[in-house]
Formats: structure tokens, sequence, C-alpha cells
């Protein structure tokens, strides 16, 4: 059954004008009809069924069957700072962290990124970034939408990395933030991580963070988490950009989450 996002869902028995992109997927692409239903979510936890009740060309209403309180979210509290790359593998990343349950994603931009944005097009690419996410929420059934975090220097991120994430009570116990990097001598494998810690992954883009963000990022405790990020490797081979982070994410829900 196709699922359609549509923000604050109403009550049961409600009807419901369906959103025009709704309309046009349901309707138009895939040919639902009146008496057919479709899977509903809100983002914010909440899943419901609607059955179409009136079709027209350019609009369609449905009324609210059922609308329940259900979580597919990952016990563990992932969160993706991905160095932004090249437009295409930068949907897949986002798409696929989402698919693979991250709270949330913060597009970093630094000295190395291919993709520079800002002002106005940076908003309409968040807004795409946006999309995707909602999109992968509909594919994999997740029914709360990660945070998307406003595209951040990474000077910026050094100095507060934890908005968004991580709150000033947090132990730095309790935080631990991963820099991915062919330089490190630890292996992911070798780090003793447990569920109930709150982890920051960070990623270079196409040719990795330079070295001096590497230093800098690796000098001292992050001012706002408290912790100390450590530099890890996943092996002698070098993976690209759109890889090592989602390897990563996929090794973390196998050994401590729920895969």
């Amino acid at each position: 059954m196709p699922r359609f996002y549509l923000p604050q869902l109403p009550s049961i028995g409600t009807e419901i004008s369906l959103p025009e992109t709704v309309f046009h997927h349901a309707v138009r692409v895939l040919r639902l009809r009146v008496g057919d239903t479709l899977a509903v979510f809100d983002g914010e936890g909440r899943e419901g069924l609607v059955e179409l009740r009136h079709v027209q060309k350019q609009q369609a209403t449905g009324q609210l069957l059922s609308l329940v309180e259900h979580s597919r979210e990952s016990p563990l509290s992932l969160h993706l700072v991905q160095g932004l790359c090249s437009a295409e593998k930068m949907d897949w990343i986002i798409e696929k962290a989402v698919e693979l349950g991250v709270q949330s994603i913060t597009p970093l931009l630094t000295e190395k990124s291919t993709l520079r944005i800002d002002g106005e097009r940076a908003l309409r690419k968040r807004q795409h970034w946006q999309d995707i996410m909602v999109s992968a929420c509909g594919q994999c059934g997740r029914n709360q939408l990660p945070q998307l975090q406003p595209i951040t220097r990474f000077s910026d991120w050094v100095a507060a990395p934890a908005s968004g994430w991580l709150t000033a009570n947090e132990s730095s116990q309790a935080n631990r933030i991963l820099v991915l990097s062919p330089r490190a001598t630890t292996r992911l494998s070798a780090l003793q991580l447990i569920p109930t810690q709150t982890i920051s992954l960070v990623v270079g883009p196409e040719g990795g963070l330079s070295p001096q963000e590497e230093a800098q990022l690796l000098a001292a405790p992050l001012r706002a988490s408290g912790c100390l990020p450590e530099a890890i490797q996943l092996g002698p081979r070098i993976l690209r950009t759109e890889t090592a982070g989602l390897a990563v994410l996929a090794a973390l829900q196998v050994s401590l989450g729920d895969c």
C-alpha cells in the first residue's frame, strides 16, 4: 500500500483534502480511485489510513479511517555530519542514511566540498533534501522525520557541534563523536560503544577532510559536547564518501541496534 506524508493529521473521521503532490502521485501516477485506501504518516510518529471519497480532475478528498502511534525508530541515537559532496552523491547519502535510522543530518561545508551553495540556492537545496527524507521515510516505514540541520561551515560546527542533537546536561561519557579518516589507526571494531550513547559520525566530502580540519577537530574536546572526537578507519581500503558513512551506520545498527 502506498504511503504518503501528511503533516498535522486531524482526528479520525475527518475528511482531508489531498495536497497537490499527494494528489499527483496517488491519482495521476498510481491511478487510485474512489474507495481505494492509502497509508499516511505525519512525521511525528503517527500513521493512519485514508479512504478516497471524492476524486476530481484537479483535487481529491478522503476520510481518515484510523490513526495510531507506531514507532519504527532505531534504538540508537545516530547523527550524521556529512561533508558537502556532489549533488547526486549528497542525495544518495541522505536517502540511505534515513533508511538506516539516523535521527539528524548536518550538511557540512568543508575546504574540499565540491558543492558550494549559499543564500536562496541553499534554501532550495535544503528543501530538496527535506523532500528526499520524506520520500525515504515513506518507503522504509518510518513515521518520525529525522532533523535536517542547515548547511553549516566547518568552523561554525566545531565551535558549536551540539546544535540540534546534544543537550547541555549530557555527560561527555554519553556522547561519542567519530571522525572517519584514512590516517586513523583505530578501527571501528576496536571501539567500546554502548547502545545508550549518542553517536555522531563525521564524514568528509570527496577527498576527505583536510589535514588542518582533521587536526583542529581532534585537538581538543568540542565545546558544546565536552567529549574528544575520535578518528577511526574502516580497514585497509579507502571508501568513497558516499560509501563510508553508510557502511558505519549499517555496522552500528547490526552490532548495537535493531538489525
